[in-house]
C-alpha cells in the first residue's frame, strides 16, 4: 500500500533552511520564470522539508523545492506550504537526488508538437513571454519536422526519429 504524504502544513518561512547538497541548478532566467509562474498561477504544490538535519543541526531543511521557496520569499510570503518528512540525513540527500532526477527530460518532438498545435492560435511573442523560450528558438521548434524511422525487433525499446532543421536542412537522429 502506498504511503501518501498528504499532511501539508504551513510553515513559518523564517524557520526553513536551505540544504548544502542540492544538485539542481536554476539559472537567473529560470528563477525569474518560476517567480512569474507563481505570480500568475499561484503556488502549485508544496516543498518537502526534513524535520531535523543532524549534520547541519537545523530544523526544516529543504529536501525539494528550494527554487520555489526562494521565489516565495522574494515575493514576501511569510508562510510556505510544506510536507515535513522525518528522515535521516542520508535519506534526505537520496530524496533530493531522486526527486530532481525523476522530473525527467523534455522530449523535443513532444515540445514541438505542443508548440505547433498552439502557435496556430497563439502569437509567438505571447508564447515567448509565457514559456520563457526565446523567440528564435520558438521559430525553430515550430518548424522542425519529425519522421519516424522503422526499427527492427531487437531495438524495440528505443524509438529513433529523424529531425530536419528548418534552416540548414540538416538531418539529425534522436532517440526516445
Amino acid at each position: 500500500m502506498v504511503n501518501f504524504h498528504n499532511g501539508t502544513k504551513l510553515i513559518d518561512a523564517s524557520t526553513i533552511s536551505l540544504n548544502d547538497w542540492n544538485t539542481n541548478h536554476v539559472s537567473d532566467s529560470m528563477q525569474g520564470r518560476i517567480s512569474d509562474d507563481i505570480q500568475k498561477y499561484g503556488f502549485i504544490g508544496e516543498i518537502f522539508i526534513q524535520k531535523y538535519n543532524e549534520r547541519l543541526k537545523k530544523n526544516n531543511v529543504i529536501i525539494d523545492g528550494e527554487h520555489r521557496y526562494l521565489s516565495l520569499l522574494k515575493q514576501g510570503e511569510k508562510t510556505i506550504p510544506a510536507i515535513i518528512l522525518d528522515v535521516d540525513d542520508n535519506k534526505a540527500k537520496v530524496l533530493t537526488l531522486r526527486l530532481n532526477l525523476e522530473r525527467g527530460e523534455s522530449k523535443p518532438d513532444k515540445i514541438t508538437d505542443i508548440l505547433k498545435s498552439i502557435s496556430e492560435d497563439i502569437d509567438l511573442g505571447y508564447l515567448q513571454a509565457e514559456t520563457g523560450i526565446p523567440i528564435n528558438e520558438l521559430e525553430v521548434l515550430t518548424q522542425i519536422k519529425f519522421d519516424e524511422i522503422e526499427q527492427d525487433e531487437s531495438k524495440k525499446q528505443s524509438t529513433e526519429k529523424s529531425v530536419t532543421c528548418p534552416f540548414c536542412q540538416k538531418d539529425f537522429k534522436i532517440f526516445k
